[in-house]
């Protein structure tokens, strides 16, 4: 039997930053995929972290600003 943790507002305000943190995870300490995903409650489609600039592109974190 499948399990689903619905969030509380206040763990929707920590979603960011608890996604940012599982794809750490994944890349620098399993190696992997989390045995847990995230996934659009829509379209059942994975979530992913990422930077964009203010246009929604994708942004590089390592370039200056300015």
């Amino acid at each position: 039997m499948r399990q689903a943790y619905v969030l509380t507002g206040a763990g929707r305000g920590l979603a960011l930053a608890f996604l940012a943190l599982t794809q750490w995870g994944e890349a620098h300490v399993l190696g992997g995929e989390a045995p847990a995903a995230v996934a659009d409650r829509l379209t059942g489609a994975p979530l992913r972290v990422g930077l964009t600039d203010a246009d929604g592109k994708p942004a590089d974190p390592v370039r200056p600003c300015g």
